[in-house]
């Protein structure tokens, strides 16, 4: 299918200011400063499209975060008239999976649909009278979007152009061999449509879905993917400053009971914290509405306190649709019992640093009852990750006798370990008192 069929394909004028607006308010401090040429004596060059958006990556604590939150509110307060969305790359595709599910439930089955296409193409190349103008109007102005002739990747893509003139992304990655696969699709629709794109990531452009499996099939349409987009490095200079820790020093100090260093299974000192935390109210469980008719049952509440353990939030069957549940509901988390992450508990630290990702996007306070500082929870599996025989650990082979891997899980790890460097830094900000005091009560 064509992007070309999709209604108003043209970038309106407004979605160009847009455009415009995004990348000027981060590209303009860069920005190089050149007198006017004599246009008489340079040749005629070709048209130069413009940007139709900017990706912003750097280590962590660089700042990314403000800078696009910076492009957002400065894109809404010129442009109050376009619609213009921020949100978190996990809740983003969680949105985009939820959409195509809808689509794949509501729409024809796949074998009504291929023989009305077959049909309808017969039809036309069968009758070569027919004008170009015909043609059309058996086609109507299908927009991709129609239930016969679009995938639901292209129908979900559409939606969001309709729905966004400014798409801000927070934390850009690929890590599932599936978005690798849906996101060129989608980009290539949102810029045919107009929609300025902002995002931010730890990941350079060319390391993005780095050892994934089969990453050189997938490479290409991901470089294409990004090709339109401004691409702002924020590594700059010679020394790499995590300014949340910067500030986090000069703040003044780290917040009460923000970190409690025991045992996993000691409760004793956690629950004088939620006492503390909620005046002394009596706990209570609640039930937390999740998508799909799920729920979550936090066994022990009060005033706007959520108290849960590692093991339950975690280490089992949880996603980011969970942890956005529970960030609606409560302001306060208070989680019990986390562990020194090593390559046996990958899977649980990745639920780990996609909860802090989500309750840091939203300022919701959070308390860490761990087996060790911060520093020290994920000093392991970085160790692990770089071990010379991590190649070999598979599920028929370990090396070291330990729990062997899954050949597709080794292309994951190194994304996995990058990320606690994201987890450690705001873990670090979580607990000073300047990120409580910003919380919503």
């Amino acid at each position: 299918a064509s992007v070309s069929s999709a209604p108003d394909a043209a970038p309106s004028a407004a979605r160009e200011r847009t455009v415009a607006a995004a990348v000027a308010a981060v590209s303009s401090t860069t920005a190089e400063q050149v007198e006017e040429p004599d246009c008489e004596a340079l040749p005629e060059l070709p048209e130069i499209i413009p940007p139709r958006g900017v990706y912003l990556f750097g280590t962590v604590g660089r700042g990314k975060t403000l800078v696009m939150d910076i492009v957002f509110r400065c894109s809404s307060e010129l442009f109050p008239h376009l619609n213009q969305k921020r949100i978190h790359f996990y809740e983003f595709m969680l949105d985009v999976h939820q959409r195509m599910h809808a689509v794949s439930v509501g729409r024809p089955p796949s074998r009504f649909a291929s023989k009305v296409r077959a049909r309808l193409l017969l039809l036309i190349w069968s009758q070569a009278a027919l004008r170009v103008g015909t043609i059309q109007v058996l086609l109507g102005r299908a927009r991709l979007q129609t239930e016969i002739f679009s995938s639901p990747v292209e129908v979900v893509a559409n939606q969001l152009a309709d729905e966004a003139d400014l798409l801000c992304f927070d934390e850009f990655q690929i890590t599932d061999i599936q978005d690798a696969v849906i996101l060129p699709r989608i980009f290539q629709i949102l810029g045919a449509r107009g929609t300025a794109v902002v995002a931010t990531s730890n990941t350079a452009p060319e390391d993005l879905f780095s050892d994934g499996l089969n990453r050189h099939v997938y490479l290409p349409p991901l470089q294409d993917m990004l090709r339109p987009l401004r691409i702002v490095d924020l590594n700059s200079g010679a020394v790499k400053i995590d300014h949340r820790k910067a500030i986090g020093s000069a703040d003044g100090g780290t917040a009460p009971s923000a970190l409690i260093v025991c045992p996993r299974h000691d409760t004793a000192e956690v629950m004088r914290c939620f006492g503390q935390l909620t005046g002394g109210a009596i706990p209570a469980a609640v039930k937390v509405d999740l998508p799909m008719g799920r729920s979550l049952m936090v066994p022990h509440s009060a005033c706007g306190v959520a108290l849960l353990s590692f093991d339950m939030l975690c280490a089992g069957d949880r996603s980011e649709s969970d942890f956005i549940g529970l960030a609606r509901v409560f302001h306060t988390v208070v989680l019990t019992g986390v562990p020194v992450f090593t390559l046996e508990t990958v899977d649980w630290l990745r639920r780990f640093v996609k909860l802090l990702d989500i309750l840091y996007d939203r300022n919701i306070r959070l308390v860490v009852s761990a087996e060790a500082p911060v520093k020290s929870l994920f000093q392991q599996i970085r160790k692990d990750v770089v071990a010379p025989d991590l190649a070999w650990r598979t599920v028929m082979y370990s090396s070291d006798g330990r729990a062997g891997l899954s050949v597709q899980a080794v292309g994951t790890l190194r994304e996995a370990a990058a990320a606690t460097f994201r987890a450690q830094s705001r873990m670090v900000e979580m607990q000073t008192q300047a990120y409580w005091d910003v919380c919503r009560e």
